[in-house]
């Protein structure tokens, strides 16, 4: 049975392919119907009412401003990946721009994810369904109604607007009919439509606004930041991939776990196996506000540099081409990670508990890299940290920072050093001469 339900306006490249397929992309026994002046849930339901009242076996539900071939069911329902699956849905962008796919999975965590989809013969499982170009059996409906005995089949809705939660009627259907009915629900990209609007977004528009975007090469950073991870953690890639999209909650809810309180507590977290914070970091180096932050540190060359908090590495992979890259990491699971990140490469990565251990070192520096570092040093040390960085940097030196004093909410490891930084800065004789560059304006005065 095809079926759609006919929008208030209907655009005219919809009513050509619908005409093309009921005329000429349909077979011997299949049928067609039309559900209109309702809205969106209502129509749905009406149209499953009249699948069971009818001999059909299965339902294609096409939106009224889905765009396809007259051959597009044809081909859909041959493609054998599919049959394993009890809701099949094929590829769509969302209508608008950008035009993200409609693809949701679920990570072993519980979490709901939109995914890139970036293969155009690509089949799997997901956890989520619109109904906008989508194969669905009719033994999902019934088993539905048959748990509900009570309700007449003209009144029963299997698509409804859930109370208190912003999804949509199809994501409400996908989510009860995989988790309380057990039915498969699946998705492809090698049966694809477009979405009309002003302009019709189809595969072609999507793959283009990735590159276009930056969206594919951030993707792409993702996916290798993942990779480097999992090979130090020995664990599955994918298992990886989705603890990076927890992001902060990683190490939010390890903090919670361990309750640092004192200076040395909070070092001994930091250097933790369990601590989340290889996940939380990946998700922060792949974002666009981080790769513009440290785009700036391209332009340096021929320096000394000291990295502060070097984390997983990102800012020395792109310093330490042209430049003497020194690095100070907390001892723990991220001094042990870029040590096996960098144990081919010719980057010195210190030998100290504290930053204040550094206070020995006879060398100065020319740049000094800090990013969302100084707001993770416990209060009780920060002036002393901050003086041996101040000791550390040449006499016309820079440092580049960039500081969040705050976001407790999201990340309770934050502690608000602002004043003392500035105070600091005031005595050392740092002013802020670019976005995230502090220099030397004076000879320093210390007592």
């Amino acid at each position: 049975m095809m079926a759609t339900r006919l929008e208030k306006s209907v655009e005219p490249d919809f009513f050509s392919s619908w005409s093309a397929l009921i005329t000429k992309g349909a077979r011997k026994g299949d049928g067609y119907s039309i559900a209109k002046y309702r809205t969106a849930p209502d129509a749905a339901n009406t149209l499953v009412r009249e699948l069971l009242k009818s001999p059909f076996d299965s339902i294609l539900f096409l939106d009224s401003d889905a765009e396809f071939d007259r051959d597009f069911l044809n081909v859909f329902r041959d493609l054998e990946d599919g049959w394993q699956y009890d809701v099949f849905q094929a590829y769509y962008p969302r209508r608008g721009w950008p035009p993200e796919a409609i693809w949701f999975k679920e990570t072993s965590f519980g979490d709901l994810v939109q995914c890139l989809v970036w293969k155009d013969d690509h089949t799997e499982e997901v956890a989520l369904v619109g109904l906008h170009a989508t194969l669905i059996r009719r033994e999902v409906f019934q088993t539905i109604k048959d748990a509900s005995p009570d309700i007449p089949l003209d009144e029963f809705e299997w698509f409804w607007y859930p109370r208190h939660e912003k999804v949509s009627e199809d994501a409400a259907f996908s989510k009860e009919a995989r988790k309380q009915f057990g039915f498969t629900l699946g998705a492809t990209t090698k049966v694809k439509t477009a979405h009309i609007s002003k302009v019709s977004t189809g595969w072609e528009t999507y793959i283009e606004y990735l590159h276009h975007s930056g969206a594919w090469k951030q993707w792409e950073n993702y996916f290798d930041l993942a990779e480097i991870i999992a090979d130090y953690t020995g664990e599955d890639k994918d298992l990886t991939v989705e603890k990076v999209i927890r992001g902060s909650r990683n190490v939010s809810e390890a903090w919670d776990r361990y309750k640092p309180e004192t200076d040395e507590q909070v070092r001994a977290f930091y250097g933790a196996e369990d601590n989340g914070y290889l996940y939380d970091l990946a998700a922060w180096n792949v974002s666009p506000y981080y790769q513009q932050i440290i785009e700036s540190l391209k332009e340096y060359w021929g320096k000394s540099v000291l990295v502060i908090g070097g984390g997983l590495g990102s800012e020395v992979e792109v310093l330490r081409k042209d430049n003497e890259v020194d690095v100070f990491e907390l001892p723990g699971v991220l001094r042990k990670f870029l040590r096996h990140r960098f144990k081919d490469n010719d980057v010195c990565i210190l030998e100290y508990s504290r930053i204040a251990d550094l206070t020995g070192m006879a060398r100065k520096y020319d740049l000094i890299v800090a990013i969302d570092v100084l707001e993770h040093i416990h209060p009780d040390e920060f002036n002393d940290a901050m003086n041996v960085l101040g000791v550390l940097l040449s006499a016309n030196g820079q440092m580049y920072l960039h500081n969040n004093w705050g976001d407790q909410d999201k990340y309770p490891m934050h502690f608000d050093n602002s004043q003392a930084f500035e105070a600091w800065c005031d005595v050392i004789g740092l002013e802020q001469t670019g976005e995230h560059v502090w220099s030397k304006q004076y000879e320093t005065v210390r007592n």
